[in-house]
């Protein structure tokens, strides 16, 4: 874990916090993103952050869940997964034709982005994003939607949170090999968003399988085989083999195998 640094004023307790551990959560076309941090709480009221939440996240109401505290109200700064909206106010470096700008950005509109420099605001076309444009923090970073939010804790010392909230992009289904009456069942992640998970826990509620520690990158699915051994078949579709040559496509329904 991360050190943490945490400083106390008129008794409030203001401090940035490191996410340790993230789970997705798979029911019946849902997602939700549970995202779970740690703090060192004061007694009495805290005001924590800013905190990223995912940048697929999709409400502004978000579900807290803590022992012995409160989060009783809390600041929600929404983003954008438009890259140009999303570099309003950021530092970036832009580069192109043997030369470098580098500034605030002050606005985009159709072909070019307006920069404040050390040398004073300036104009220039926009590059193709994001071969030719550096943010200081990375693209994911800086799409993501923050929270500030306050606690009234009980106790004092380390405490543990959970924020949930919905996510798009993220589905599961099940699908089925047979070869030779033999059948095979693979459950299958897709992400269908620009953004990449390199250590996610998965848990798809109906199947009450839970996947750890996933790399998921963007625009992608990930295959697992599974045991159906003494359970009932999920819903899927079943490609058909005989001799390893593929004769055609059945489907399992209400438990049962459908040719």
């Amino acid at each position: 874990m991360k050190n943490k640094v945490g400083l106390f004023l008129s008794g409030l307790l203001f401090l940035t916090s490191t996410i340790f551990a993230d789970t997705i959560v798979l029911t019946k076309n849902k997602a939700t993103y549970i995202q779970e941090e740690e703090f060192m709480l004061a007694e009495g009221e805290n005001i924590l952050g800013p905190v990223e939440l995912h940048p697929l996240n999709t409400l502004e109401i978000l579900n807290f869940e803590i022992e012995n505290a409160e989060v009783v109200d809390y600041i929600y700064e929404p983003s954008s997964l438009n890259w140009k909206e999303n570099l309003i106010g950021k530092e970036i470096v832009i580069s192109g034709d043997s030369r470098v700008f580098k500034g605030k950005v002050i606005e985009i509109k159709k072909d070019f982005i307006t920069l404040d420099t050390k040398k004073g605001v300036i104009i220039v076309p926009t590059p193709t994003f994001p071969s030719k444009i550096e943010i200081k923090k990375s693209y994911s970073s800086s799409a993501s939607p923050k929270i500030t939010f306050k606690i009234i804790s009980k106790t004092s010392g380390e405490s543990k949170i959970k924020i949930s909230y919905p996510i798009k992009g993220i589905f599961w289904k099940v699908r089925y090999l047979q070869n030779n009456r033999k059948l095979v069942a693979f459950l299958v992640i897709e992400n269908n968003t620009a953004f990449s998970f390199t250590s996610v826990d998965i848990f798809v509620k109906p199947l009450n399988k839970k996947l750890e520690k996933v790399f998921l990158p963007a625009n992608s699915k990930k295959i697992i085989k599974f045991d159906i051994k003494n359970e009932k078949l999920p819903e899927g579709i079943v490609f058909i083999y005989g001799n390893g040559i593929f004769k055609g496509i059945g489907k399992v329904k209400s438990g049962k195998l459908i040719k």
